[in-house]
């Protein structure tokens, strides 16, 4: 896949994300709604590219890490950024600890890592707090294979 392709892709998955409507979107980014338009289009659908300018545009306008439009970001998993929110993080962690705790469980630190990580994208994708009943099922599920 080329950079075009991806840069197209993330803006399919941005405009997805995004709380509002395309011309809601491209005033936020500094785009024409037109211009919005011919480049959710692509090239392959006769549209255009997302050149350097517009993708640097973006990435500012969004407080999107440099080179972000460059990398794949539209996976089933909710890209882990340098934009975390930490009111939920802190949740997470808290909810990890105190469920390790009161259920004994001994994690490897790589292995809390992975599983901090995992809640955290999970919480962010469906809005959920975390709290050691999401901890107990999400760790079942995990562990369990599912």
């Amino acid at each position: 896949m080329n950079r075009a392709e991806v840069r197209h892709r993330n803006l399919l998955y941005l405009l997805r994300k995004f709380d509002g409507s395309d011309r809601a979107f491209a005033q936020k980014v500094g785009l024409t709604p037109g211009y919005l338009y011919q480049v959710k289009l692509g090239k392959k659908g006769k549209g255009r590219n997302i050149g350097d300018q517009t993708a640097q545009k973006i990435e500012k306008a969004l407080d999107l890490t440099p080179g972000w439009m460059d990398l794949p970001q539209w996976s089933g998993r909710v890209p882990l950024d340098t934009h975390m929110d930490q009111k939920i993080l802190t949740s997470v962690i808290a909810a990890v600890d105190s469920f390790s705790e009161t259920q004994r469980l001994k994690m490897s630190a790589d292995r809390k890592a992975g599983f901090i990580i995992a809640l955290y994208r999970h919480c962010i994708r469906y809005r959920l707090n975390a709290d050691e009943e999401l901890v107990s099922g999400l760790l079942a599920a995990t562990l369990s294979g599912k």
